[in-house]
């Protein structure tokens, strides 16, 4: 056996008495040691098993948490922040 739990990586999680990490879902993050995974912020999204959401980029948004994309400014819109 062992003499102590080791805490789970950045972008997993666990529950309890569980035997591995589980990567978190796109549109999620977690930092070290988290027991769930957290919806990214409007504005931002992230992919599979990540510690910290990417804010969107020039010509793009997003307006829903938890998102795993973020969609194109349609014609006559503009987005210029990076």
């Amino acid at each position: 056996g062992s003499s102590e739990c080791t805490k789970c990586d950045g972008g997993t999680w666990s529950n309890t008495s569980a035997a591995s990490c589980g990567s978190c879902a796109p549109g999620t993050y977690s930092g070290t040691g988290a027991e769930v995974c957290n919806d990214c912020d409007a504005g931002k999204y992230s992919g599979n098993g990540v510690s910290s959401c990417t804010r969107c980029g020039a010509g793009k948004f997003q307006n829903a948490t938890g998102a795993a994309s973020c969609d194109e400014c349609q014609p006559g819109r503009a987005q210029p922040n990076t």
